[in-house]
């Protein structure tokens, strides 16, 4: 789902909402009514866009690589903790935008676009309760609906 897209969503309640995306309010009690059961419980719809994640951090993964390679005694032996870069500052620099710009491509394609959890939604509108429980007095020989004579 992308940040741009308001779609809808139902759910049991309004701190689980996994059953989605739908494009039309009419989809989602659907869906709803389809998960839950006619008549078998109350669920929430919503609007709901997602939340964007932020993209993989460089300098994480660079830090992290040099922390890890300096706790492997095969790859690395030194007076220092860690390994450190053997680049200039400036080469450092464009290294660690390099693998930013790629990073965060990669986020885009495969995290914004494919990453959903249910309790993670950036923005939310119309939330609304659906009643789906079954009333005595509608069934047929109930108060409001009675059995005609024949």
């Amino acid at each position: 789902m992308s940040k741009e897209s308001w779609q809808w969503w139902a759910g049991r309640s309004d701190e689980w909402m996994d059953l989605g995306n739908y494009q039309t309010r009419d989809d989602a009690v659907a869906g709803g009514i389809n998960s839950i059961g006619e008549g078998e419980g109350d669920f929430v719809i919503l609007e709901a866009r997602s939340l964007v994640p932020p993209p993989l951090d460089a300098d994480t993964i660079i830090n992290d690589y040099f922390e890890h390679l300096g706790d492997n005694s095969d790859y690395y032996s030194s007076e220092s903790d860690y390994p450190e870069w053997l680049l200039p500052p400036d080469q450092q620099k464009i290294a660690e935008t390099e693998l930013q710009q790629l990073l965060t491509a990669w986020s885009e394609k495969w995290l914004v676009n494919n990453m959903n959890d249910p309790d993670m939604f950036g923005e939310t509108r119309n939330q609304e309760t659906i009643r789906n429980t079954v009333d005595p007095d509608m069934l047929p020989g109930g108060h409001d609906n009675p059995v005609e004579a024949a």
